[in-house]
C-alpha cells in the first residue's frame, strides 16, 4: 500500500511540473477583478491595458517562463519615464549632453545635479550640452525634465550622452517585469490577476 501512494505522489509532483513549465498553460486573458487591468498573454507575445478615469495605458511585447516568473519585455516603442546613458572616455573635454528620444533634438534647460549636490545644480545649454569639470568624480546624475532620472555611471571621470523618454500616460514600459505565478492567476505590481474561464 504504501508502495502505490509513493507511486502516485511521484506521478502528481511530475505532472504539477510539467504543467508549470508548459508556456501554453498560462496563454489567455488575464483581468484584475475589477477590470482596470488586462493582460494576454499569447505565445511568446503579450499585450497590456490599463484602464484610468483620465487615461488609457497599454503596452505590447514578448513574453517568456524564467525560473517560476513570467517575464514581460516591452517593445522599444513603449519606452516612457526613464533614461538611457552612453558612457565615453574623453581625455580633451569633458561634457554631458541631454536629448529627447522622438527625433534626438537636443534638449535645452534640463537641471542637472552630481552627486545628489542639491546645492549645485546646472542647466543644459541651447545644444543641450552641459561642461563638466575636469576633477570632478561623478556618482550620480540626476536629470530633471518632466520627471526625475537618476543614474550612476560606471566611469565618474568621463563624459555622457542622456536619452530621455519623459512620463505618457498612454504607454506602460516593462523592462524584464517579473510576474508571479499563482495557483489562480498572476501578480503583477501588487495586483491579483485572474485568467477568464472560457465556456
Amino acid at each position: 500500500m504504501k508502495k502505490g501512494s509513493t507511486i502516485i505522489s511521484v506521478f502528481l509532483l511530475v505532472s504539477c511540473s510539467v504543467v508549470k513549465n508548459d508556456i501554453s498553460y498560462y496563454q489567455g486573458k488575464y483581468q484584475s477583478r475589477l477590470g482596470f487591468i488586462e493582460l494576454n498573454l499569447q505565445k511568446d507575445k503579450f499585450s497590456y491595458l490599463q484602464k484610468g478615469s483620465l487615461y488609457t495605458s497599454i503596452s505590447k511585447g514578448v513574453w517568456s517562463l524564467e525560473n517560476g516568473f513570467i517575464v514581460l519585455k516591452s517593445k522599444d516603442e513603449f519606452k516612457t519615464n526613464l533614461i538611457e546613458v552612453k558612457e565615453f572616455k574623453d581625455t580633451n573635454s569633458r561634457s554631458l549632453k541631454v536629448m529627447l528620444h522622438e527625433d534626438m533634438r537636443p534638449l535645452e534647460g534640463a537641471n542637472i545635479i552630481f552627486n545628489n549636490n542639491k546645492n549645485q545644480v546646472f542647466t543644459t545649454n541651447s545644444s543641450g550640452i552641459l561642461k563638466i569639470d575636469e576633477e570632478i568624480e561623478i556618482s550620480s546624475i540626476l536629470v530633471i525634465f518632466i520627471g526625475d532620472y537618476m543614474y550612476n555611471p560606471n566611469n565618474g571621470h568621463g563624459s555622457y550622452e542622456i536619452i530621455v523618454y519623459p512620463d505618457v500616460l498612454s504607454k506602460t514600459y516593462f523592462k524584464r517585469q517579473q510576474v508571479k505565478v499563482k495557483p489562480k492567476g498572476l501578480i503583477l505590481n501588487d495586483t491579483k490577476l485572474y485568467k477568464e474561464q472560457l465556456d
